[in-house]
């Protein structure tokens, strides 16, 4: 039986939670990515919940957590402030392994977490699908750049401009008004347009979901993209001492697999799974994504 409540982490910020019955010894949180909820990850908690006490949030902005109005909000170290708290209500004796797991935007936050000195400790392993570090992608990017360049490695310089333009939808996410205006007036259209190209099957009940559902999770979110690249810089992290996975979908529409390139440089316990599979890919194979989950945290929580 699931458990959902509520949880203050800021002065007028609320983080919904749900959450399975604690009596398991090992924790997973998710993270959902951006346009999404906690309830992307219903399949993915279902298959793991008898070996594992299971939870997921809704990100600040999304679904029935709070939306700040300020970009600011949503910097990444505030968002910290969210997983803390979480962890914090689910294990208060701290008694429990604790095991975090993002996609899409939260595999994004949840690298910057597990990279971070402090909140890396209260994390036993981490998860990224579908999403590198951000500061090391952009690492990645301008080693293409460079290398391209400065050598005529044609290769190199088609590498950057394919996520170059795969990632368009960050800078249209920059201007003001507009992206709100267009999810507004157009959210099913382009919600199934998001699911059609990310490969979520057509059977999946995400293609249901209520024009108030898809603006629940896409228009308040929109801040972190501005935030990213317009707030203050995310250090790039030396050596991180968490063990660390990515699970990374050959097919995504939206981040090639050679953006991870780097991460094994900077990981000190680091596992790299590639699927044949799109950007969803946790609701395209969920039964293979919990295997690999699985396999992966019983390898260093022993």
């Amino acid at each position: 039986m699931n458990k959902e409540t509520l949880l203050n982490t800021e002065p007028d910020l609320k983080i919904y939670l749900k959450y399975s019955q604690p009596e398991k010894e090992k924790l997973i949180l998710f993270l959902h990515g951006y346009p999404d909820t906690h309830r992307t990850w219903d399949v993915l908690m279902e298959e793991l919940k008898p070996n594992y006490q299971v939870a997921a949030i809704d990100m600040r902005g999304a679904g029935s957590s709070s939306r700040p109005e300020s970009r600011k909000s949503f910097n990444i170290r505030r968002i910290f402030k969210d997983i803390e708290v979480a962890i914090e209500y689910l294990d208060p004796k701290k008694e429990k392994s604790i095991h975090l797991v993002g996609h899409d935007w939260g595999s994004l936050i949840g690298w910057c977490f597990a990279a971070d000195p402090i909140c890396s400790g209260h994390i036993s392993t981490y998860t990224g699908i579908a999403g590198p570090h951000p500061s090391l992608a952009l690492k990645q990017m301008q080693s293409y750049a460079n290398r391209g360049i400065f050598s005529w490695n044609i290769d190199e310089i088609m590498r950057f401009f394919k996520q170059g333009t795969m990632s368009w939808y960050f800078l249209f996410y920059q201007i003001p008004i507009l992206p709100e205006l267009s999810w507004t007036l157009g959210s099913v259209p382009f919600w199934h347009t998001m699911l059609e190209a990310g490969g979520v099957p057509k059977s999946d009940p995400m293609w249901d979901y209520s024009p108030k559902e898809i603006l629940r999770s896409s228009i308040g979110p929109i801040q972190l993209h501005r935030e990213l690249m317009q707030g203050a810089e995310i250090p790039l992290p030396n050596k991180i001492e968490t063990p660390c996975h990515a699970i990374i979908p050959i097919n995504d529409f939206a981040i090639t697999p050679e953006i991870y390139e780097n991460l094994s440089d900077h990981v000190v316990h680091f596992r790299k799974n590639f699927m044949d599979a799109n950007h969803w890919v946790h609701r395209e194979k969920p039964k293979e994504v919990a295997h690999l989950i699985d396999d992966f945290i019983n390898t260093f929580d022993t």
